[in-house]
């Protein structure tokens, strides 16, 4: 064979093999790179998912899992969530599935999550550590309508039992971003899944390929069950490209990451390569040495750029890991500026912030070689810094040669670089800016070297300001978020504040009915501390309010939304509270209450009274016209007892008629006592001696097995009062005190100074401060019912059994200390006894009861002349009969107008005796006024059945003035009129 053959065969064989070897290098460099790309995207992805994984681990060793929804619990999310800017949320959910507590509000909505996947999973598997869920789309907050993935971790009791979950929700946003920056290629790509096949994300982002499940791929049915990291090579079932893939699980998690580059696209300069050697193989036949020699050359410049694009894609790997560690974005731009410089062989590597649209503001970080990362300030406008305007308003890398940055306005220099712009011979610009095109500033390389900057230049670099930018948004947002919560916290602060100082109790709600704080003034009113009831429900703590009208209210609160005002009394706490009720945007409710028991107290007695003076005005109205016709009824039933002392049957039915008139006669009284309108005699006396006086009489009313005491003690001061009725009064109590003992038991009463002071009057309507005497009636008997104790001095009202009480015997007493400027109280307790206390107003007057020298006995009589005045003939023919019986002589009139015509043709006239109240237009002390004008020395008794009238003022009678009431019997109308008849003597 001819040696040309040979040789151009030799050659053809070179070239084959030539390209076969380029063909194997570049098949090796796209798999290192994907192994490169691969490795460093399961660090990043173990980092971000390890640093959810410890903050979840944090809060759930910080809790208590007794009190999910409590306030530290979510303080305990705010803060772990606040620390890391892929979350979008932390929460938690109990036993049961419902949410208890989250990140994002301290009072979050209900929800139940117990169908949810990582609930189940958790609940079910007591081994299980972490769960990562299935992507889906958020539905409230910063997460509405985005895709996140949630990462769970288990929640147990101290005993073990399953207390709930707690989650953190991953914005799958951020994940894009990271593997966007380290695609290769149009038809590279980058994702994750879970190890059961179900897409998490990929790069390029496609919303189809979301939540897919790719089980049936060459990836999940052979590679993954053989080695969990590899390299295969295959054409993707989803978009039919082949792809060199490399894989691996990410080491703690269920997670497989896989990085594919298109091998079509990386063999594509190995064609071109390809046809080039082909073509000039032929002609390399004659140059076979220097062709040999070339290709040789060309391989191990390939496997130096091998070499060098494996350390380049390894540092960029190393700080992705530094920029994610970097706590404040100063930090993240001194080191990006570092690495500049080592990825890249330059000069200076300088960073500019944009401050606004029209003018950078540097925060400027410089790397040379002279010196370290430094930073300095200044501003630059976009119309003295050509470079800075293009590069920031077009989104486009610039890189300039020397010839052509001749041609640009280079601005002012960096402001703190040792030999600003001196001999800068090219630039290479890379724009800084957000995935929503806002725009960040811009890395800024310079050489004095070169002057040229290769497109793998600007690749790295380019790399780098996508991780740059990352790491500013992601700090960015974290100094937002920290800042938002200090803000949200002393707002907090301030609220509460105000709350914590007002007078009214304030307390709060969620959904639930638990309550989320209580300020100082509700724990006073509750009395409850806030510690005890914050995470508690409102009913569980207060059962017996869940039975109130307080539930039913708040209840129509929450569902019509509107605010609610009401009263209502809580028994376990003997409280009245006025109650308004807020519904709060987020569910629940503010309550704002007072404690209106002593106002509500003081009406109830307002009432009372009001209650006691109207049917006061009712009876004295009725006791007057009863008074009347007792008059005549008694009047005429003692003459007909007197004409009939020879008929014993008839006069024994006279005398009935006269002691029931008596009775009806004690019963007006009593009435009249009550509704205050019986007139008074008082004198100034001491009390001590006047029961002393008595202890004889009541001594006798009381049997064998009750023990009676009476105790006085020294220096008691002076009464002004009715000796007669306060002698009545002390009897009734007496009585009663002993019908309440049946089985026997200890009366007392004890006499002395006491003193009621400003703030005890103001709780009692009607009552001075001042000095009193007291009067206390205490017995050991059975006690009033709380329900009865408000209506013992109602007229007819009793507790006793039918028959054995009028009803009227404490209305009297009621009636006789009010119209004697006194005042009355009741204490009771069932089973243990009662007592009554009556105070009567001291008086510094220095009179003395005056002897009545005319005290009951016999009856009275004389011979004077008397002109007898009343409108009521039957009451006038009975007067007039009776003092005709008298020994009297009478005249008799029926007006005031006729009783002057008599006196004035009658100058004998010895007593007037007339009606207070009569018609006409003349009252009897009108009457009276124009007779002892005519008749100087003529005596004046009055008579009246009700004293609402002109002769009485404060239930007293005016001084001078003689009163019979009526009705009387015939012995006490002789004795009074010849006690005025008497007196009027001793004065002429």
């Amino acid at each position: 064979m001819p040696a040309s053959i040979v040789a151009s065969l030799s050659i053809a064989g070179l070239v084959g093999l030539n390209i076969v070897r380029d063909h194997q290098l570049t098949i090796a460099d796209a798999t290192a790179d994907a192994v490169n790309l691969r490795n460093a995207l399961v660090e990043q992805t173990r980092q971000t998912f390890a640093t959810v994984d410890i903050a979840l681990s944090g809060v759930a060793e910080a809790i208590n899992t007794e009190d999910l929804g409590s306030n530290e619990t979510y303080r305990a999310l705010v803060v772990r969530q606040d620390a890391f800017e892929p979350t979008f949320a932390m929460f938690i959910l109990n036993e049961n599935g419902q949410i208890a507590a989250t990140s994002r509000t301290p009072d979050p909505m209900p929800a139940d999550f117990s169908a949810a996947e990582m609930f189940t999973t958790h609940s079910h598997n007591e081994s299980l550590d972490v769960f990562i869920g299935s992507p889906r789309k958020g539905r409230v907050g910063f997460a509405d309508d985005r895709w996140i993935v949630n990462v769970s971790r288990r929640l147990n009791h101290p005993d073990g039992r399953f207390a709930g979950i707690i989650a953190a929700s991953i914005s799958i946003d951020y994940l894009n971003d990271f593997y966007d920056a380290l695609r290769r290629g149009e038809d590279g790509v980058v994702g994750i899944s879970k190890d059961d096949g179900t897409v998490i994300t990929r790069s390029p982002f496609k919303e189809d390929y979301i939540g897919r499940v790719l089980k049936n791929t060459q990836l999940f049915n052979s590679m993954l069950p053989s080695a969990d990291a590899g390299v295969y090579q295959e054409q993707f079932v989803t978009d039919g490209v082949d792809r060199i893939t490399a894989y691996s699980r990410v080491p703690d998690f269920p997670l497989v990451i896989y990085v594919g580059i298109s091998a079509s696209e990386r063999l594509a300069p190995w064609r071109e390569r390809s046809i080039i050697d082909g073509v000039m193989g032929f002609l390399a036949i004659l140059l076979l040495g220097g062709f040999t020699y070339s290709a040789e050359r060309r391989t191990a410049d390939r496997q130096r750029e091998q070499e060098v694009r494996v350390k380049q894609l390894t540092k960029l790997t190393e700080i992705s890991t530094k920029l994610f560690k970097c706590a404040d974005i100063d930090m993240a731009l001194k080191l990006s500026t570092d690495m500049a410089r080592e990825l890249v062989p330059c000069n200076d590597a300088v960073i500019r912030m944009t401050k606004n649209q029209l003018t950078a503001k540097a925060i400027t970080n410089v790397s040379s070689l002279e010196e370290p990362a430094v930073s300095g300030n200044f501003e630059e406008n976009f119309d003295n810094n050509d470079i800075l305007r293009n590069v920031i308003t077009t989104d486009q890398p610039m890189d300039l040669k020397r010839a052509e940055r001749a041609t640009r306005i280079d601005g002012t220099g960096h402001g703190i670089a040792p030999n600003p712009r001196t001999g800068v011979k090219g630039m290479l610009s890379v724009p800084l800016s957000t995935n929503d095109g806002k725009k960040l500033g811009y890395i800024e390389l310079s050489t004095r070297e070169t002057g040229n900057f290769t497109a793998e230049d600007r690749a790295l670099i380019t790399d780098l300001a996508q991780m740059t930018e990352l790491a500013v948004q992601r700090l960015t947002m974290a100094n937002q978020l920290r800042d938002a919560a200090a803000t949200a916290e002393q707002l907090r602060s301030e609220v509460q504040s105000v709350l914590t100082s007002i007078r009214d109790a304030v307390y709060a709600l969620d959904s639930d009915w638990k309550f989320t704080f209580l300020n100082p003034q509700a724990e006073i009113f509750l009395e409850r501390k806030a510690e005890d009831l914050i995470g508690r429900r409102v009913w569980d703590e207060f059962p017996e309010a869940a039975k109130t009208v307080l539930f039913t209210q708040y209840c129509k609160a929450c569902l019509s939304n509107v605010d609610i005002d009401f009263r209502f009394y809580y028994a376990p706490l003997k409280r009245w509270f006025d109650v308004r009720a807020f519904p709060r945007a987020e569910g629940g409710l503010t309550v704002y209450f007072q404690d209106v028991s002593d106002g509500v107290a003081q009406e109830e007695k307002l009432r009372q009274a009001q209650k006691m003076e109207a049917v006061g005005q009712l009876t004295g109205g009725v006791a007057h016209d009863f008074n009347n016709l007792l008059t005549i009824i008694m009047g005429n039933a003692e003459l007909l007892s007197d004409n009939l002392s020879d008929n014993p049957n008839l006069k024994k039915l006279a005398d009935i008629t006269v002691s029931a008139a008596d009775r009806g006669a004690e019963l007006t009284s009593r009435l009249l006592a009550f509704s205050r309108k019986q007139p008074l005699e008082p004198r100034v006396i001491d009390l001590g001696k006047l029961v002393l006086g008595m202890d004889d009489l009541l001594r006798r009313t009381m049997p064998e097995n009750i023990n009676f005491e009476l105790v006085r003690a020294g220096g008691l001061w002076k009464t002004e009062i009715d000796p007669g009725q306060v002698e009545s009064a002390i009897l009734n109590l007496v009585l009663n005190a002993r019908d309440a003992m049946p089985e026997g038991g200890c009366v007392t009463i004890e006499i002395v100074n006491a003193s009621l002071d400003e703030d005890y009057v103001a709780l009692e309507a009607g009552v001075q401060a001042g000095q009193y005497v007291l009067i206390d009636v205490t017995d050991t008997g059975h006690g009033i019912p709380k329900d009865k104790i408000g209506r013992v001095f109602e007229p007819f009202f009793t507790t006793k059994t039918v028959g054995k009480g009028s009803g009227l015997g404490l209305s009297m007493v009621y009636g006789f200390v009010k119209q004697s400027g006194g005042h009355i109280r009741v204490y009771s307790e069932e089973g243990e006894g009662t007592s009554f206390k009556l105070y009567f107003p001291r008086s510094f007057s220095l009179r003395n009861a005056d002897a009545d020298p005319h005290a009951a006995g016999s009856v009275l009589r004389g011979q004077e002349t008397i002109l007898v005045v009343e409108d009521d003939h039957l009451v006038r023919e009975n007067v007039t009969s009776q003092l005709k019986f008298l020994g009297y002589r009478v005249y008799e009139a029926s007006s005031g107008a006729e009783a002057i015509k008599i006196t004035e043709h009658n100058q004998d006239i010895d007593l007037l005796f007339t009606d207070v109240v009569m018609p006409g237009g003349m009252s009897g002390r009108e009457l009276a006024e124009i007779v002892t004008v005519l008749l100087p020395k003529i005596a004046v008794l009055f008579t009246s059945g009700y004293t609402e009238n002109s002769i009485v003022h404060n239930g007293r009678l005016d001084p001078g003035v003689e009163l019979l009431s009526k009705p009387y019997r015939r012995e006490q109308l002789a004795n009074k009129i010849r006690k005025v008849l008497d007196r009027n003597n001793k004065k002429g």
